[in-house]
């Protein structure tokens, strides 16, 4: 163990808690793990709740595990009326929870605006900047 990180050591007890435990309260177990981990992170918490009928409640700040939630929503592999998931903001000083509905297509229908940010404008803004500055430094003969 001592030569493995954090995350790992993290994710064994989470693992022995799948199969021991009848519900389970989780914070950020993504903390530590890259993406692709927290993509399989979600997969075995999704695997156990299913094996052993869990009622699993997370807080998490991953992109990665919901997103793999809407993949296997999207797959046919889980149905949305099997997960419940909640979006925050405080606002006026108090926590506002939103309830995400997800489609059997593992669409978010009433997704919050920029929920993880504005990713497809920052991938655009980098795009842009590059063909601006590739074009700018041609040099023609």
């Amino acid at each position: 163990m001592s030569n493995v990180g954090s995350g790992a050591s993290q994710v064994l007890p989470m693992g022995a808690s799948l199969l021991a435990e009848d519900s389970i309260i989780m914070e950020q177990p993504e903390i530590h793990l890259y993406p692709e981990a927290q993509s399989s992170l979600a997969n075995l918490i999704l695997n156990a709740s299913k094996a052993r009928k869990l009622q699993i409640v997370i807080k998490s700040l991953s992109k990665y595990l919901l997103r793999r939630l809407q993949n296997r929503v999207a797959k046919g592999k889980d149905c949305a009326n099997d997960l419940t998931i909640y979006s925050s903001k405080i606002r006026n000083g108090l926590a506002q929870f939103q309830n995400l509905e997800l489609n059997k297509w593992g669409e978010i229908v009433n997704r919050p605006k920029n929920i993880f940010g504005d990713e497809v404008g920052e991938v655009s803004a980098i795009m842009k900047e590059g063909v601006t500055r590739k074009a700018g430094s041609l040099v023609y003969d």
